[in-house]
């Protein structure tokens, strides 16, 4: 039933056998196989609520977009609904800080440049105590007696450290225990933590037993700390009742009263009796640190350290990677909490995939498109590291002219796509040649799939149409095992001009995280690597520096210039700034630091330096509009 409702990779699945999209690492993104029911992204207009009783499931997000539950037999129904305007598939979401703050001129606006040792949030005096200790606490010190615990001024009232801003940390959740993340009075700094990955019916249910411990979540006692269940802790305040947020279906939030009740138990395994969410792979602990920490170490804190924070886990229940349908569902829950917390919003994504045409267009950047333009909130999005991962490949076909681009498949690799994208209006003819030498030609104007048999491998192919929102076309390849593995070897495909109005190209390969390391295109191209949604026009994507040596970062991705030959090309000229990403030191989650490198870490940077803008522009009202594109506006200036 193909439709150009729906997404071209959307329709080869749907003309696909379920064994097929099992070998697949692309084909049943958001497919429930035991339920036979999609999870979709639906741009619509008007009402959809004609849609439920019809055994389709909607969760409304913001701007016209939808998160829609289907069952596969009535995809046709979803289609031919009017208010329906696409539909694409979700899609995986691949993922010292003080020398960096000092290369990026960020110490002079915290008060941690050497005129006062404390810096936000930790308010320390020139005799090192902090605020309440000897005799003349306040008075010697220069602190603000009596402030909110955590928003303590430094010595200078120009100090800025993101008091009274938001900043929202979309990735793989947060040690909520470290010092990083609590005010001066050991309460928490988060002001709502969403684990997206519980199950608020299972913890209810074990919590009536006195138990509400989930497999495998059980992390390690600490010395001389006996478990306490809830309820035996006088500060636990007795039962507790976990809940997804108002308006969402999935995960338990936590607002930081019970992250307090928590804390106050004494000990890691005790508070997590109360709140059991953990940061099992430490990138959301280190991204936070960056953003937003107050460790009272000055060569781990981050950059706003007064901040408070809003902290989703993402669901990562398919395929181990969290799709683009639960970062969707978090960008709305967080400028939901900024519209009724009344605060600004510095909004962090250090995820992102390589999936798409690289233009601005897909549902995910329109989508963040309309979010920036929503409430005070400013969007950060690492750029990628597909810089120097040899997974893209570009060029221009003049007319008559032809070219070949070299693919090196490496030995055991189970799966791979690849997708060429053009200009709709240029002909081409395109054959994928084999390591074996059997030619595949693609056929243009043919309705559905191409199904090929080789050697060792099943070649699925879809010749697509233009979306609403681009004018590109998408070429897809999905390499599937006859056996174990893809045939190995020089794959090649073989481009000839037949009609030409632009004669450019795009090429990409999977992220490097899920393709074999020797896999990669023979002559790579650095330029347009940037990941999605770092290509979203009204987001600030950030870059990775190397402070060291004061340059770009090889494997940071990047746009490529706004013009070549006086011709519009792909992108901009993302990223709109960089950041330093390369070796910083960071809180760990469990305790202790870890060293980091990545745009992953650079985007943190950017988002707690948002946060110090917002609070120099809103809060204290210097600048009212400063955030959105006023804010990347800005950074554009100083380049």
């Amino acid at each position: 039933m193909a439709s150009q409702k729906l997404e071209d990779i959307l329709n080869l699945s749907l003309e696909s056998t379920q064994e097929e999209r099992q070998r697949s690492d692309v084909l049943d993104v958001g497919f429930n196989r035991a339920e036979q029911t999609w999870e979709l992204i639906v741009k619509y207009s008007g009402s959809l609520e004609r849609l439920r009783g019809e055994g389709i499931t909607v969760e409304i997000l913001l701007a016209g977009y939808a998160i829609v539950t289907v069952p596969e037999s009535l995809i046709s129904a979803l289609v031919a609904a009017p208010e329906v305007e696409y539909v694409e598939m979700p899609r995986n979401l691949l993922n010292g800080v003080y020398e960096a703050k000092r290369v990026s001129c960020i110490l002079p606006l915290t008060g941690a440049d050497g005129r006062n040792e404390g810096g936000p949030g930790i308010a320390a005096g020139r005799n090192g105590r902090a605020p309440g200790a000897g005799t003349q606490a306040g008075a010697e010190t220069g602190t603000q007696v009596g402030a909110e615990p955590g928003t303590a001024r430094t010595g200078r009232n120009d100090d800025l450290s993101g008091r009274d801003v938001l900043i929202a940390v979309l990735d793989s959740g947060i040690d909520y225990y470290l010092p990083d993340f609590r005010n001066p009075d050991g309460s928490s700094r988060i002001a709502f933590l969403w684990d997206q990955t519980l199950n608020a019916a299972v913890l209810n249910a074990r919590g009536e037993q006195g138990d509400i411990r989930q497999e495998g979540e059980i992390p390690d006692m600490e010395a001389g700390q006996e478990s306490r269940r809830p309820g035996e802790e006088a500060a636990s305040g007795g039962a507790v009742a976990y809940a997804p947020p108002e308006g969402f279906s999935i995960g338990v939030e936590f607002p930081k009263e019970q992250i307090d009740r928590a804390l106050r138990t004494g000990s890691r395994d005790s508070a997590f009796f109360l709140v059991p969410s953990l940061d099992r792979s430490g990138h959301g602990t280190g991204v936070a640190a960056i953003a937003a920490g107050s460790n009272p170490n000055p060569l781990l804190r981050g950059v706003a350290a007064g901040a408070e924070l809003l902290v989703v886990k993402l669901a990562n229940l398919q395929n181990g990677f969290p799709h683009t349908t639960e970062l969707m569902r978090a960008v709305t829950w967080a400028l939901q909490k900024a519209q009724q917390m009344g605060r600004p919003l510095s909004m962090n994504i250090s995820f992102g995939n390589s999936y798409g045409p690289h233009d601005g267009s897909s549902l995910l950047s329109r989508f963040l498109d309309n979010i920036a333009e929503s409430w005070r909130t400013v969007i950060c999005v690492g750029a990628g590291n597909e810089g120097a991962s040899f997974g893209h490949a570009a060029g221009r076909l003049t007319p008559g002219g032809s070219e070949t681009v070299e693919l090196v498949v490496a030995d055991y690799e189970r799966t791979l796509s690849v997708q060429i994208w053009k200009n709709y209006a240029d002909l081409f003819g395109i054959t994928l040649r084999t390591p074996s030498g059997q030619e595949i030609p693609v056929q243009f104007g043919q309705i559905g799939r191409q199904d090929i048999l080789t050697r060792e491998t099943e070649v699925l192919i879809y010749a697509g149409e233009p979306s609403p929102y681009s004018v590109q076309q998408e070429i897809f390849f999905d390499l599937l095992p006859r056996n174990t593995y893809i045939e190995a070897g020089v794959w090649t495909v073989r481009l000839e001009a037949a009609r030409i109005v632009s004669g450019e190209y795009q090429m990409y390969l999977p992220g490097q995280e899920v393709r074999t390391a020797g896999t990669r295109f023979v002559r790579p191209s650095a330029e347009l690597t940037l990941t999605i949604p770092g290509t979203a026009r009204k987001v600030l994507t950030v870059g990775a520096s190397q402070p060291v040596f004061e340059s770009y970062a090889d494997f940071s991705g990047r746009g490529a210039p706004l013009f070549l030959e006086n011709e519009t090309v792909f992108a901009d000229t993302k990223p709109d700034l960089v950041a330093p990403g390369v070796d910083l030191l960071t809180a760990s989650a469990g305790g202790g630091s870890q060293r980091v490198t990545g745009t992953s870490f650079a985007a943190p940077m950017v988002t707690g330096t948002a946060a110090l803008l917002m609070e120099w522009g809103i809060v204290r009202g210097n600048d009212p509009y400063l955030y959105g594109t006023v804010i990347i506006g800005l950074s554009l200036k100083t380049l």
